[in-house]
């Protein structure tokens, strides 16, 4: 539905559209699915992004680097966590949220 909607509002002239969700895979799999509901023209005007990844590249531009645990580490610390609670959670679910 968001998508819909925002391929509709991208064809107005000027118009500058962003979609976000929380979820880093969901972003990656609405910005794939754009195509079939947008023209060129309107995809253009599109920026499909997770949330966490639009904070950091806004905060980046605004106040310059930070240095923040890599990836690798943090699903290390995840995983170790998850272990020591008997949770049986998907690693990447557990990292996205």
């Amino acid at each position: 539905m968001a998508l819909h909607r925002a391929a509709r509002l991208a064809k107005a002239p000027g118009a500058r559209v962003l979609l976000t969700t929380f979820n880093r895979k969901l972003a990656e799999s609405i910005a794939k699915k754009l195509p079939q509901v947008a023209p060129e023209e309107a995809r253009v005007n599109i920026t499909v992004e997770a949330l966490p990844v639009l904070i950091a590249l806004l905060h980046r531009e605004a106040f310059g680097d930070v240095e923040i645990v890599d990836e690798a580490t943090l699903r290390l610390f995840l995983e170790e966590a998850a272990r020591d609670r008997d949770l049986t959670v998907d690693p990447d679910f557990l990292f996205d949220e």
